[in-house]
């Protein structure tokens, strides 16, 4: 079934304002509107390269590769679509802060998400037209907003979500 397939909206800068990133690309820029409450995630210790798509693309197919490693085929969870909106936050000249938000679906797939994604290095491929050799690569954190992570424990089932429920967000890695 076709569904519900629209693709992330993507936010380069705050309150309206558009940004082409550092590589020169044809980004499309759209507001960049927080999910349901719950459902909202903060990242850090992104790399300087990475843009909204490059961590919407990261998220879908680690939770495509986690539906494909726990014996289901397909997109039965409806991965394609689980990334509402990514929005990284820039500087006033565009370089990334190497922080952002990320509005998700459902309180499950942001849950996944903090379990698939958080701790993953964060590569550029090197087929990458960004790529060059002093491209880094860093091993990013993904922990649910402060704000949201008492609706998130309590839409997940009981007993399901301790894990999450350690999470503390440090002073550098969250104060919003």
């Amino acid at each position: 079934g076709g569904g519900n397939r629209n693709p992330p909206r993507i936010g380069g800068g705050v309150r309206g304002e558009t940004r082409q990133p550092g590589h020169g690309g044809a980004i499309e820029h759209l507001e960049f509107t927080p999910g349901l409450l719950g459902c909202n995630l903060f990242i850090c210790d992104l790399p300087k390269w990475a843009v909204e798509q490059d961590i919407a693309r990261l998220i879908e197919a680690r939770l495509r590769s986690a539906q494909a490693a726990r014996g289901r085929g397909g997109d039965t969870l409806g991965v394609a679509g689980a990334v509402q909106g990514v929005r990284v936050f820039r500087h006033a000249n565009g370089r990334s802060k190497n922080t952002g938000v990320i509005a998700m679906r459902s309180p499950e797939e942001t849950a996944q998400t903090i379990r698939e994604v958080s701790g993953v290095e964060m590569s550029m491929a090197p087929s990458d037209p960004r790529y060059h050799s002093e491209s880094s690569t860093k091993r990013i954190t993904i922990v649910p907003r402060k704000q949201d992570l008492q609706a998130l424990l309590a839409s997940l089932p009981p007993g399901s979500a301790e894990d999450i429920a350690s999470l503390r967000l440090s002073k550098e890695a969250g104060g919003d």
